[in-house]
């Protein structure tokens, strides 16, 4: 077996994916050389020391709401700002064509 195949199986082991023969095969690589075995060993010393990565921390629900709500207060609390069109040329054509 090669040696990533191994890592790949390795792996598969420690998480409790691992078929019946998967299970079969990674038995018979560990008895082919002492090596194998060592290496299982190394592995397996460590998972069992490693530290799980910290978790982030969930954000604060009320805090989160009471920010939407004032962000959208400032929007409503805003007074519209109105933009007053001016008479283009085709309404002063049209409105001289009433006159005719």
């Amino acid at each position: 077996m090669e040696r990533d195949d191994a890592y790949i199986i390795l792996s598969r082991i420690f998480s409790g994916e691992i078929s019946a023969e998967e299970k079969i095969k990674i038995e018979q690589w560990m008895a082919a050389a002492p090596e194998n075995r060592l290496l299982y060993e190394e592995v397996a010393r460590l998972l069992e020391t490693a530290v799980p990565p910290p978790r982030p921390p969930l954000p604060d629900i009320d805090s989160e709401w009471r920010r939407l709500a004032g962000e959208l207060r400032f929007v409503l609390d805003r007074k519209p700002h109105a933009v007053r069109a001016k008479p283009g040329a085709s309404y002063w054509k049209r409105l001289a064509a009433t006159f005719q």
